[in-house]
C-alpha cells in the first residue's frame, strides 16, 4: 500500500467482507499511521484481523470468517476512512450497516454508492448525521464515471496565486466543488484570498466540479478552531504556510490529528518554520504562526511527508525567499 493510510483502511473494509486470506502492508511511515479505528467496527462485524507486528498497526492479516454481522455504529471521531471501510464491508459482505458521526465527514462513498445502485439513505438526527446501508445487492451496476480534479490538491495552487507567485490571476478548471470537501476555501477567504468559484455541473460524475480563479491578495492572519477541523485538516500545512506571510497571528486549534499523519505534522511545521525565522508556538493540538515581512530562508526537512514538500515548496518557489527542500521528489 505504499504510504497511502486512506488506501489502505478502504481496502481493509473489502477484504473484511471479501471472505478471502490476505495480508495488507505498507512502507514505514504507513505502518506508523493507527488502524483500531477501522479495525474496532470490523472486528465487531465479525471480521478476523491480526496485527502481525505492532498492535494497532499494519502490517494486518486479514483471514477468512463466516458471514459479517450487521453493525449500528457509532465514530468516536467524524472520519470518512471508517465510515467508508465499514460502508464497503457493508457491500462486500452484503449485510446491512449504519454509521453515525457527530457531524458530517467526506460524502464521496455515499455518492458513488447511490450511482451504483446502492441501496443506501442519509440523514440528519439528533446526534448527529447518519448513514444506512440495507438489503445490499449481490451485483451493482457498472460506473461510467469521470473523476474531476482533487479540490485539496488546488489548495496549494490557490495559495501560490494569492502570495503573488504567479504575479496573475490563476484559474483551475475542471476541480471538485463537493461542500465536504471545499472547507478550506472558507478559510482562505478569511484570509483575504480574492477568489471567484464558479460551478458548471456533475457531467458525467456524482460530483460536483467547476473552476476556481484566484488573484494576489494582501493576506491577513485568521483563527481555525476545533468546528472547522474536520473540513479542513489535509490543507492546514498549507493554511499553516500562509499564515507566516500574512499580518497578525494565525492560530490554528483543536487538529491533535496532525500528529498522526504520514509525519507529526504540528512538529513538522513548527519545525520548519522556526528553521525559516518565523515566530511559531507549539501546542498539543495546533500551532500559532506569527506572520512576517522578513524574507524566508532555510533547508526544510519533509519528514517523508508530501503535503509538508508541497506546502513548503510553494513558500520556495516565491520570489524573496532561499528555501530548500530535502526532498522535494515527495510533490511529485
Amino acid at each position: 500500500m505504499g504510504n497511502s493510510g486512506t488506501g489502505a483502511r478502504l481496502l481493509l473494509g473489502v477484504l473484511a467482507g471479501s471472505q478471502i486470506e490476505a495480508t495488507l502492508v505498507g512502507d514505514v511511515s504507513l505502518q506508523s499511521r493507527p488502524m483500531r479505528r477501522v479495525c474496532n467496527p470490523l472486528r465487531a462485524m465479525g471480521a478476523r484481523l491480526e496485527h502481525l507486528c505492532e498492535e494497532g498497526c499494519i502490517p494486518i492479516r486479514v483471514d477468512r470468517t463466516g458471514p459479517l454481522r450487521s453493525i449500528d455504529w457509532m465514530s468516536p471521531v467524524p472520519s470518512a476512512q471508517v465510515k467508508s471501510s465499514i460502508l464497503l464491508a457493508g457491500l462486500v459482505g452484503r449485510t446491512k450497516v449504519v454509521v453515525t458521526e457527530a457531524r458530517q465527514s467526506r460524502d464521496h462513498t455515499e455518492r458513488l454508492f447511490t450511482e451504483i445502485g446502492a441501496p443506501i439513505s442519509i440523514r440528519n438526527i439528533p446526534s448527529g448525521h447518519q448513514v444506512e446501508l440495507n438489503n445490499p445487492p449481490d451485483i451493482v451496476a457498472p460506473l461510467d464515471f469521470s473523476v474531476p480534479g482533487d479540490v485539496s490538491s488546488a489548495a496549494f495552487v490557490i495559495a501560490f496565486a494569492a502570495l503573488g507567485g504567479a504575479g496573475v490571476s490563476v484559474t483551475i478548471d475542471n476541480v471538485s466543488l463537493n461542500r465536504t470537501r471545499t472547507g478550506f476555501l472558507d478559510v482562505f477567504s478569511r484570509m483575504g484570498i480574492d477568489l471567484t468559484i464558479k460551478e458548471t455541473g456533475s457531467g458525467n460524475t456524482c460530483e460536483p466540479r467547476g473552476l476556481i480563479t484566484a488573484r494576489p491578495s494582501e493576506l491577513h492572519a485568521t483563527v481555525v478552531d476545533a468546528e472547522e477541523i474536520p473540513d479542513v485538516i489535509d490543507e492546514l500545512p498549507i493554511i499553516a504556510v500562509m499564515g507566516a506571510c500574512s499580518e497578525g497571528r494565525t492560530t490554528i486549534r483543536g487538529a491533535g490529528e496532525l500528529r498522526l499523519k504520514e509525519s507529526d505534522r504540528i512538529h513538522s511545521l513548527v519545525h520548519n518554520l522556526q528553521t525559516l525565522g518565523v515566530e511559531v508556538v507549539e501546542h498539543e493540538d495546533g500551532l500559532e504562526i506569527e506572520g512576517t515581512t522578513r524574507p524566508l530562508k532555510g533547508r526544510i526537512r519533509a519528514f517523508g511527508d508530501h503535503r509538508i514538500a508541497m506546502a513548503f515548496g510553494v513558500l520556495a518557489k516565491l520570489k524573496g525567499t532561499h528555501i530548500e527542500i530535502d526532498d522535494p521528489t515527495l510533490s511529485d
